[in-house]
């Protein structure tokens, strides 16, 4: 039997194969009764068992883990015992109601309990000191093939650790490098979100809306059918979705626990987030697309230079704690790109944006005016074109400040762009003048528009510091035929429209005909 042993324990593979060997060869040489086999790890979980004592919920498995009787005892103190009777062993568990007599020793390395080995006989004092001897050594070596085996499977996981963090590192960085690359904010999440599908890990990035502290959703790649569900529950869509600041759960205060953190638990979180929801609603929400009770929910703050743009979270059911690192310092690469990204588009606007009025500048309402002018002329369509000027502007500047004026002219703007479709084109001409090329639009439909800008202009009130002030505004039109005029013409003839406006009294609007040098009256 030693021969055996030594041949057979050194070289097994894995403890399942140790523990069947070993009752072979146990069965075969000395022990051909009732025995098993158990091996458990330090959390004292059964791993491994085998032989021929029941190991149901009642039985061997159940008593280690409270500890009771004969077997759990042993798997407790780490002591072996042997008993001539068990029938008189206070606290037995009769597993096997035949069972007289029985033995278990523990299999230890040092201190530490890693399994017992059971047997027992339908006979009065089936055991002796020897069986005891023969049943220790097994356990002995049973210890140490035990110690290798574990070592060589952690090894064996350290490897694939960081086999599995280098090909993570590599894919993300990969992620990394595409989005920067991108000058678009919206491009970089659309192609964050596609790098990570491939992993089948999903993303939703919400952040901090400009000049608040609440949260909105720029982007997720979340099923669209889940969307639609959490938007005909939450009756309300999905980028119009707001998350105060003081709605987060303590874990997620930003100013005490701005750190990331990997979640299993988080469906209570993400239903107290969104207003209306519980966790049975969240559960029928996703039930049949997503597994969210295996998932596990990345919690990533997108910080940069000390600064919180948002959250960045992520879904999957392979994320780890052990990920924490190698995707903080990704969601570190994400906040500095979106942060980058949108300087960069505040730089591109700033060089194609009036700073006060926020309408386009009159270099880059002439580069696009000329796209559609020469579109227009190439198809035939109708073009339109109206100059606008406030009325006594001076005067608002002079009796109310500047500062004042600026507010004027910021909300004359803005109701102006707001009176327009989103294809029609406004730019600031100077000063108090605004310029808007209407696409598709006769000379009719234009001087309506430009009566409506006239009607909400006059209605507007600007409040101030000094005061609420009124103004007018006065305007000219032209439009229709881009064969008769070019550009530049069309500008003239509107022009000379605004200034016969100004003329007859101001807050009207004037139409000109083709011909820059004829004005129609506005009847």
């Amino acid at each position: 039997m030693w021969h055996q042993v030594a041949v057979v324990l050194p070289n097994a593979n894995d403890s399942a194969g140790l523990v069947e060997q070993t009752l072979e060869i146990l069965k075969e040489t000395h022990f051909p009764e009732k025995m098993s086999i158990v091996i458990f790890d330090e959390n004292g979980d059964v791993v491994d068992s085998k032989g021929s004592i029941p190991l149901d919920e009642n039985g061997v498995i159940d008593l280690i883990s409270l500890g009771k009787g004969i077997t759990g005892r042993v798997a407790k103190t780490g002591l072996l015992e042997r008993h001539d009777d068990v029938r008189k062993v206070p606290g037995y568990a009769a597993i096997n109601p035949d069972t007289r007599s029985e033995i278990c020793v523990p299999i230890k390395l040092g201190e530490q309990v890693w399994g017992v080995i059971n047997v027992e006989s339908d006979r009065y004092g089936a055991f002796d000191a020897r069986d005891e001897r023969i049943l220790t050594t097994v356990a002995n070596q049973m210890g140490v093939a035990l110690k290798r085996l574990r070592a060589e499977q952690a090894q064996q996981e350290r490897v694939a650790e960081i086999d599995r963090s280098n090909k993570l590192i590599h894919a993300l960085t990969q992620v990394a490098t595409k989005m920067e690359m991108s000058s678009d904010p919206n491009a970089v999440m659309r192609q964050l979100g596609a790098a990570l599908d491939e992993r089948n890990w999903k993303v939703l990035v919400a952040l901090f809306e400009q000049g608040s502290q609440d949260l909105m959703i720029r982007y997720t790649s979340i099923d669209p059918k889940i969307v639609r569900k959490v938007e005909r529950f939450g009756k309300v869509s999905m980028q119009d979705f707001r998350i105060p600041l003081e709605d987060l759960p303590d874990f997620l205060n930003i100013k005490e626990h701005l750190h990331p953190i990997i979640l299993d638990d988080y469906i209570v979180m993400i239903a107290r987030l969104l207003d209306g929801f519980t966790p049975e609603i969240m559960h029928r929400i996703f039930n049949g697309t997503l597994d969210i009770d295996r998932m596990m929910l990345g919690h990533f703050p997108l910080l940069y230079r000390e600064k919180i743009l948002g959250f960045l979270w992520l879904w999957g059911e392979d994320l780890r704690q052990d990920d924490l690192p190698t995707l903080s310092v990704f969601a570190n690469q994400v906040a500095a790109t979106l942060e980058n990204t949108h300087l960069f588009a505040d730089v591109q606007r700033l060089a194609i944006t009036d700073g006060l009025t926020q309408l386009y500048t009159r270099r880059h309402f002439f580069e696009l005016a000329y796209e559609e002018f020469y579109r227009a002329r190439r198809y035939g369509r109708a073009l339109s074109l109206i100059m606008l000027d406030l009325d006594h502007f001076k005067r608002v500047n002079d009796t109310y400040g500047h500062a004042a004026g600026d507010m004027v002219l910021e909300k004359t703007a803005a109701t102006c762009r707001e009176s327009l479709r989103t294809n029609d084109i406004i730019g600031r001409y100077g000063g108090e003048e605004i310029v808007i090329l209407l696409v598709e639009t006769d000379r009719d439909a234009a001087q309506q528009v430009a009566r409506r800008i006239c009607k909400k202009i006059r209605e507007l009130v600007v409040s101030t510091p000094k005061g609420d002030i009124r103004i007018t505004i006065s305007g000219g039109v032209t439009g229709d035929n881009v064969e008769d005029m070019n550009l530049i013409e069309m500008i003239e003839a509107a022009d000379k429209a605004l200034y016969l406006a100004k003329a007859k009294g101001r807050d009207r609007v004037e139409v000109s005909v083709s011909s820059p040098m004829i004005v129609e009256q506005d009847k």
